[in-house]
């Protein structure tokens, strides 16, 4: 009867102990999940992004940095061929949304960087897009800007309309219609007519107008 009643205790603490254990793994498991669902996606996949009517809304992640452009929100960007959606361009760029971040822009930097961080495991950072609040003629100029670039306008639906190779450390000013440009490397092989598709990596994101 003892041997009978000690074996039922056993019994019942690895029952036990077996719940607990199981209870623990889901626990760790769910907040797993939760965490890497918040998280912003480091792949920059053009499966994973669509053309859309506002193809840069304006959203940003503050991400940390180093120089002017740490305080840049950075962005997936993908450019396609609408006649038979390849792939023309793609990887991060960073989001100038306000006055002072677009009056910046590459200015008195030497190269791209890293997109803080975000450029990774083969995905590039391709430049910058200035994001204006309404479609209409947007000028720029290469004051202290050391880079040579492209200036790509986009319209409000994301196709490019214009294209400019500038010169670096160029005061000369050039105007063309668009909602936003993309300043990239000089030898991009975009043509004016492809599409923008893109995603927001962040899901912490701040709208430009606060």
């Amino acid at each position: 009867m003892f041997q009978r009643s000690r074996l039922t205790i056993f019994i019942i603490i690895v029952v036990v102990i077996a719940f607990l254990v199981i209870i623990f793994a889901f626990s760790f498991t769910s907040t797993t999940n939760d965490q890497s669902s918040t998280q912003p996606s480091s792949s920059c996949n053009v499966e994973e992004s669509t053309v859309s009517e506002s193809p840069f809304s304006a959203r940003s992640m503050q991400s940390e940095g180093e120089s002017s452009l740490s305080g840049l929100g950075v962005e997936c960007v993908i450019i396609t061929n609408p006649s038979d959606h390849s792939t023309v361009l793609k990887g991060f760029a960073y989001v100038a949304v306000t006055p002072d971040q677009q009056n910046q822009g590459f200015q008195n930097v030497t190269n791209f960087g890293n997109c803080n961080g975000f450029a990774s495991n083969g995905n590039r950072c391709i430049g910058m897009i200035f994001s204006f609040a309404e479609f209409g003629i947007h000028c720029f100029w290469m004051h202290n800007t050391m880079i040579p670039l492209e200036q790509v306008w986009i319209s409000q639906n994301g196709t490019v309309t214009s294209i400019y190779k500038a010169s670096p450390e160029s005061d000369n000013s050039v105007c063309q219609e668009g909602q936003y440009v993309l300043e990239t490397n000089s030898s991009s092989p975009l043509i004016v007519g492809d599409e923008v598709a893109q995603q927001i990596i962040s899901s912490s994101v701040s709208s430009s107008s606060k």
